[in-house]
């Protein structure tokens, strides 16, 4: 345990007290690299939508057929 904290404090002290940041998220808002990195997260969100939508369909398919199936009544029903 002692040297995970020692590593850790060791770590925090090596670091550098600023780092700077990349174009897109520091830089000019009509800059190609920034127009590019939003796209890319509208796609990412689009997916993510689309993955999660289908997902919710499918649990209210299942719950729509367990619904319509009829119990059975037990061991005295014919076959």
């Amino acid at each position: 345990m002692l040297r995970i904290i020692r590593t850790t404090l060791l770590s925090a002290l090596i670091t550098p007290l600023t780092a700077p940041a990349c174009s897109t998220c520091f830089g000019a808002a009509d800059d190609m690299q920034t127009r590019g990195m939003n796209a890319a997260i509208l796609v990412l969100l689009t997916v993510l939508g689309g993955v999660l939508i289908t997902l919710a369909l499918a649990g209210m398919m299942c719950v729509m057929r367990v619904r319509r199936t009829p119990l059975s009544s037990g061991a005295g029903d014919p076959v």
